[in-house]
């Protein structure tokens, strides 16, 4: 609580695009918290192998690569505000695709497609909105910020979701679905610096150099291992009720490393905080296969990720010139998705759980030479 320039930003920031923005991802949190770590679990439940599973986040992965550049073209268009509208209406799709795909199978190829489509389109211009409103000396405690709200608005949305998804799944999608449309009707209210912007793919590609381009296919694999693997291999060990409760403990413990790790960015910069993190993170993937530690360790994320994904959100943020941050982001969402794409053809040629962690580590290791590029 004594990081007071943090708790200031939060409070009393004037910029009201940001506020809005931080409405937006608060509830959104909250709908996502309901159900994400539940997608790949639900799929399993209904007859889908490990195997399958990484066919549908593969073709999620590939159509999020191409939806990147979408989401550009669309915000030199239309602009960010109805760039995000339209990403939170695929998304709302793919949950109502979810809820009804054992009625229609067909559905099973069809989410991901469009869950891939939001995936660009809406986290590109929320992105490139944040870095354009926010000064770049507090980038930290924007994001710091940010996150903080996110772990503590959902918080209690794995435990309620688990609730909900052990009676039906499809109500669970249903209701996340009507959240995420409430969560964009503040952003049309508010008042943003800009609308739309300059998305140039020549600046974007010449963003990534090989220290970027490494660490975002780091971050990108280790996502898809994470938050798609993972939660399979937790629900053979412990059921679906002890991962919502266990998850909601995550939210509220990251929420507190949070402001010690925003504490630490503050004072001893983003490549040294990012270095320490992702050797602690990389060391921690192979023990995460031992029955007795996965719970131990599945908490210990919520530390380990802040740590080593917090510093490089914030070099990122960094990368674009300002007034054309629209470039950064997107290259950095480019290279990420490339992450995931060979993530997800690994798994699926060789769908094991140990071969999984094995490669979660060697992606998160790939992270660490982003960590000596010199800070912006």
């Amino acid at each position: 609580m004594r990081h007071k320039h943090l708790f200031h930003f939060l409070l009393f920031r004037k910029f009201k695009e940001t506020k809005s923005l931080y409405f937006l991802i608060a509830l959104k949190t909250f709908a996502l918290s309901l159900i994400s770590i539940f997608v790949p679990i639900f799929l399993y439940k209904i007859g889908y192998s490990l195997n399958s599973i990484m066919l549908f986040f593969l073709i999620f992965s590939l159509c999020a690569f191409f939806s990147v550049f979408a989401g550009g073209f669309l915000f030199n268009k239309i602009g960010v505000k109805k760039s995000m509208l339209i990403g939170n209406l695929l998304l709302i799709v793919n949950y109502l695709l979810l809820a009804f795909i054992k009625v229609k199978p067909s559905f099973f190829y069809l989410a991901p497609i469009v869950f891939g489509a939001y995936q660009g389109i809406f986290w590109v211009n929320f992105h490139t909105d944040m870095a354009d409103n926010l000064k770049r000396k507090k980038f930290a405690d924007g994001i710091g910020a940010l996150n903080i709200i996110a772990s503590l608005v959902a918080a209690i949305a794995p435990f309620i979701g688990a609730l909900i998804a052990s009676v039906n799944f499809s109500t669970l999608f249903i209701i996340s679905a009507v959240l995420i449309f409430v969560s964009i009707i503040p952003l049309f209210f508010s008042k943003g610096v800009r609308e739309k912007g300059n998305f140039n793919i020549k600046e974007m590609f010449s963003l990534v150099n090989p220290k970027r381009f490494v660490a975002g296919i780091g971050v990108g694999g280790e996502y898809a291992i994470a938050y798609f693997v993972w939660p399979v291999f937790l629900f053979l060990l412990v059921g679906l009720k002890e991962i919502g409760w266990l998850t909601t403990i995550l939210m509220v413990i990251s929420a507190i490393f949070i402001i010690l790790i925003t504490k630490w960015i503050d004072k001893k910069g983003p490549n040294k905080v990012m270095k320490a993190g992702t050797l602690i993170n990389t060391a921690h993937w192979p023990f995460r296969i031992i029955p007795g530690l996965a719970v131990v360790w599945y908490l210990g994320y919520s530390f380990l990720e802040t740590f080593s994904k917090m510093p490089y959100t914030i070099k990122t943020y960094c990368v674009g010139k300002k007034g054309r941050e629209i470039n950064a982001i997107a290259s950095r969402e480019m290279t990420m998705m490339l992450g995931r794409i060979i993530a997800g053809v690994a798994i699926f040629m060789v769908p094991s759980f140990i071969f999984a962690f094995i490669i979660a580590t060697v992606f998160s290791i790939m992270q660490f030479p982003f960590a000596f590029e010199k800070e912006r």
